[in-house]
């Protein structure tokens, strides 16, 4: 009995742990984007909603589901703010399910 509860355990564990490892590919996939749009975009020069479609157009490339409206970008001069409000349902029963917040928040 022990073995069997053992081993449900272990499949469940890898069932939902490869999920929650999959989740949180995506949030550093996110962060990597938003890091690069940083580096990359002249911040002085593009308005927020050209920023926020670089990011939605590297992201695209990716395996993440981000919407626009997931995306907030808050621009004062040369200094911006991204945030990506992120987050991931893994349902495991009928009324049971592990939310993940995997926002991103970056700056320069």
């Amino acid at each position: 009995m022990t073995v069997l509860l053992s081993l449900v355990a272990l499949i469940f564990i890898a069932i939902y742990g490869m999920q929650i490892g999959l989740a949180f590919l995506d949030k550093r996939e996110i962060s990597s984007v938003v890091e690069q749009v940083i580096d990359e975009v002249d911040i002085g020069n593009t308005s927020s909603a050209g920023i926020k479609h670089e990011i939605l157009k590297k992201l695209s490339v990716g395996n993440t589901d981000i919407k626009a409206d997931a995306i907030e970008v808050e621009k004062m001069g040369n200094n911006v703010t991204i945030i990506v409000n992120h987050s991931k349902e893994i349902p495991v029963s009928e009324n049971i399910s592990i939310n993940l917040n995997l926002s991103v928040e970056k700056g320069n």
